[in-house]
């Protein structure tokens, strides 16, 4: 079972003691030094550093037509074209848990990635997440097999699903879920 209380310390001082889920919130909306910090410059990164991820950010349309843009600038800094290359980004919840993965092989999308600068965008149509803060983790590999890997950002973006009327109804729905909601109907039967 999770804690029903939790603290935030930071060097040593609390900065807030509360409720888990409040505690959480206020820790994943925080400007802490991961939020504020270039991606260049995050020294707590895995990988040979061949291709890196140099920036990375979204386009938030899920309030209007419930669709979420996440754009990567990718730089290969050798000469080498990598022809499957493979690109991972996992959704993390404000707990911690994993609520999905985004694999261009699972989609069987190819990534080609040249010398220099490539721009990759991963489209996410109708989103079905609850309100909440949620956050990336990418990975950068050579192949499916991992045999060489690139980069891997742990906690490489941050972000907040606002409440949105996923039902078309003209008000925000009501629930208990913690995840997605459903797109399901009631019928009667005859």
């Amino acid at each position: 079972s999770i804690c029903n209380k939790c603290i935030w310390l930071d060097r040593g001082q609390i900065v807030v003691y509360g409720s888990t889920e409040e505690v959480v919130e206020k820790y994943m909306t925080s400007n802490d030094s991961k939020n504020q910090a270039s991606l260049e410059d995050r020294t707590d990164r895995k990988g040979n550093g061949k291709i890196r991820l140099h920036k990375l950010t979204a386009t938030d349309r899920v309030a209007e037509n419930r669709k979420l843009q996440f754009n990567l600038e990718l730089i290969n800094s050798t000469e080498e074209t990598y022809n499957d290359a493979k690109v991972s980004l996992d959704l993390y919840d404000a707990l911690g848990v994993h609520v999905s993965n985004m694999l261009n092989h699972t989609v069987e999308w190819k990534l080609h990635l040249k010398p220099g600068l490539n721009s990759v965008s991963v489209e996410i149509d109708n989103v079905c997440l609850v309100p909440g803060n949620y956050s990336l983790n990418i990975f950068l590999a050579s192949d499916y097999l991992n045999k060489e890997i690139f980069d891997w950002v742990e906690d490489a973006y941050r972000f907040n699903i606002k409440p949105y009327d996923f039902y078309s109804t003209g008000k925000l729905p009501t629930f208990n879920g913690k995840y997605v909601f459903l797109d399901y109907a009631f019928k009667i039967k005859k």
